[in-house]
């Protein structure tokens, strides 16, 4: 059984990731879009990386999931996964795990 310090902590990144769901979506957004110009996806990698690490490794599991949802995985898509990883401040080995 969990203790009470591990189920509070674990309520507090629910609620910290709630907190800030639509400001990660919206970075998430801007990264994926193609039509982006680098400068505006630079800049919003930067804010991403900035969020707490509860929020990047959530973003970074939505990639993920997003990625996996069709059953295959395409070569660029694996690339954009090291990019978002990389910017993310997060391992990069963590993409092919």
């Amino acid at each position: 059984m969990a203790t009470k310090s591990v189920i509070h902590r674990n309520k507090k990144r629910e609620r910290m990731v709630a907190r800030f769901a639509s400001k990660r979506a919206a970075l998430k957004k801007i990264i994926a879009d193609p039509s982006v110009s680098e400068e505006e996806f630079y800049a919003a990698q930067a804010k991403l990386s900035k969020l707490p690490l509860p929020l990047r490794t959530e973003a970074a599991r939505a990639a993920v999931a997003s990625v996996l949802s069709d059953s295959r995985v395409q070569p660029a898509e694996v690339r954009f996964l090291e990019k978002l990883y990389k910017a993310l401040g997060l391992p990069q080995d963590e993409v092919y795990a």
